[in-house]
């Protein structure tokens, strides 16, 4: 894991713990995401993700709420109960520039 991914564990650490102090904090489920995700997390940007059947989906990617979060790819900004858990076999694969998404080895 790289630092910045790091970091970002960290700010995500943080924040649960001082929303619920009274739990066992942990934030081992993102930490098993690949280190890209992680990023596309923190700054917000459009992504295409592939897992480990080859299934594409694409969306913005949250955490969820709680003492335990996970990342989710969420399809649409207004998608309220309807996004794909986050885990260790998935990968982006394109990012959104412009009107299209592009290869994430050439920019991301």
């Amino acid at each position: 894991m790289n630092i910045y991914a790091q970091r970002v564990l960290d700010d995500i650490l943080a924040h649960v713990q001082r929303q619920w102090p009274d739990k066992p904090c942990s934030v081992s489920g993102i930490a098993q995401c690949h280190p890209e995700i992680i990023r596309a997390y923190a700054t917000g940007i459009r992504v295409k993700v592939r897992d480990s059947h080859g299934y594409e989906r694409t969306g913005t990617v949250s955490r969820s709420a709680g003492w335990q979060p996970t990342l989710l790819l969420m399809h649409r900004v207004d998608a309220h109960a309807s996004s794909d858990t986050l885990g260790p076999d998935d990968r982006i694969v394109a990012v959104w520039r412009g009107r299209e998404y592009v290869p994430a080895t050439s920019i991301y």
